[in-house]
């Protein structure tokens, strides 16, 4: 919010950073979300073998 109101070639380059950061962190996020999906999905088969 702070680098829009300033303006400037720093805060654009501080902006394009700023997103590359995000699209890592979602990334990041959707691996842990298929990871936590698989664990999930794994139990739930053992449950019904099991049954």
């Amino acid at each position: 919010m702070q680098g829009k109101r300033v303006g400037g070639e720093n805060e654009k380059i501080g902006e394009k950073k700023r997103k590359g950061r995000r699209k890592w962190e979602r990334e990041r996020e959707r691996e842990r979300e298929r990871e936590r999906k698989r664990e999930r999905g794994w139990r739930r088969k053992k449950e019904r073998n099991e049954k």
